[in-house]
């Protein structure tokens, strides 16, 4: 049977799963309505100008900005996730320092789950950013390309490659967007919830443009 603390814990999760749940069904019904739907639209305009204007040195520039962006960002993440991971090692630490920040009585199982658990959080958010720079490499040769006659798919197939790098960067930056109540959590459950709602109230304005 679930504590007070596990049933407040699964309200602020299942806060975050209802949000982006909803926020995916925002972007099908209206996509220009959010930040990512808009995006999707002018990256698809910024595609078909390129590719017919013949511009390919303006989109490779682009392009390495975003991978050198995501190189960033996955070398950061898999730093943080070991880093996690190393003072998950320590239990003398964490519940000392539990202690210190007011529980008197840690729970060292409790803890080292939360700490598993942000570990694998930014260890995602690497996996993601990896494939991000995966996709834009293979988009950035697309982009150079000034015929596709001989190839077996058609230029729009490259706004397909550029949208999978762009979803898996999405996806990374939430990890890191996510770790915030996760580290709260450390503190509790109450934390939990308060850092919960306090990114939601922030996802809401990123995420929307009316």
């Amino acid at each position: 049977m679930l504590t007070q603390d596990g049933l407040i814990s699964l309200g602020a999760f299942g806060l975050l799963l209802f949000y982006h749940l909803f926020l995916a069904w925002k972007i099908r019904k209206d996509p220009a309505a959010t930040s990512l739907g808009l995006a999707h639209i002018i990256r698809r305009e910024w595609v078909q100008e390129i590719l017919k204007e013949g511009r390919d040195l303006l989109g490779v520039h682009t392009l390495r900005n975003q991978v050198m962006a995501a190189s960033f960002l996955a070398s950061t993440a898999i730093l943080i996730s070991l880093g996690v991971l190393g003072l998950a090692a320590n239990p003398s630490f964490y519940t000392g320092f539990l202690a210190v920040l007011g529980d008197g009585n840690p729970n060292s199982s409790a803890a080292l789950a939360k700490l598993v658990l942000i570990s694998t959080n930014f260890f995602v958010a690497f996996f993601n950013f990896t494939l991000s720079i995966r996709y834009y490499n293979h988009a950035s040769f697309g982009v150079g390309l000034k015929s596709f006659e001989s190839l077996p798919f058609p230029p729009e197939f490259i706004l397909t490659i550029m949208e999978r790098g762009s979803r898996h960067y999405f996806i990374g930056m939430r990890g890191y967007y996510l770790s915030v109540p996760l580290l709260l959590w450390m503190l509790g459950p109450f934390w939990l919830l308060f850092g919960t709602l306090a990114l939601l109230l922030v996802l809401f304005f990123l995420d929307r443009m009316v």
